[in-house]
C-alpha cells in the first residue's frame, strides 16, 4: 500500500468569508447597474449584452429584467423591490 504524504492540521479556522467565485472585476461596462435607481433602464445593443448585464447584476446582488424592444436592443431595468 502506498502512503500519500499528507500532514494533519488541527485547529485551523474555516474562513466564512471565503467564496468559490473569483473577485468580479468591478470595472464592468455594467457598473453603471449599481448606480441606478429601482425602476431606472439601460438599452444594450444584443441579447449577448443583456445575459451578461444580468451575469454582472446577479454577481453585485441585484436583481434586474430585461425585454426585447427592437431587433438587436433589449432594455434593462433595476427591478423594484418586493417589499412595495
Amino acid at each position: 500500500m502506498r502512503t500519500i504524504p499528507y500532514t494533519i492540521e488541527k485547529n485551523v479556522a474555516f474562513d466564512a468569508e471565503t467564496t468559490h467565485r473569483k473577485p468580479y472585476k468591478k470595472r464592468s461596462k455594467f457598473a453603471v447597474l449599481e448606480k441606478m435607481e429601482e425602476g431606472d433602464s439601460i438599452v444594450v445593443n444584443s441579447k449577448r449584452e443583456a445575459n451578461l448585464a444580468r451575469a454582472f447584476a446577479s454577481r453585485i446582488g441585484i436583481k434586474i429584467k430585461t425585454k426585447r424592444i427592437d431587433v438587436r436592443k433589449y432594455r434593462v431595468w433595476k427591478a423594484m423591490n418586493d417589499n412595495n
